[in-house]
């Protein structure tokens, strides 16, 4: 490979991994509120994500 085409390489890779970081840490959550001052981690472990979601004052409709 040219110089040139490792480096556009490299670029989509920093891309593809910032995105894929924010979507990781930001999720796209449906209850507003307090969920935002929720760790993010809860979300993507089981029993705490769900005990999360569905703790009281949530503002889940």
């Amino acid at each position: 490979m040219s110089e040139e085409n490792k480096l556009k390489v490299m670029v989509v890779l920093v891309f593809l991994l910032l995105m894929v970081s924010v979507l990781y840490f930001f999720p796209f959550q449906q209850n507003h509120g307090d969920a935002n001052k929720l760790n993010t981690a809860d979300f993507l472990k089981g029993p705490n994500r769900d005990k999360a979601q569905y703790e009281p004052g949530m503002g889940r409709t």
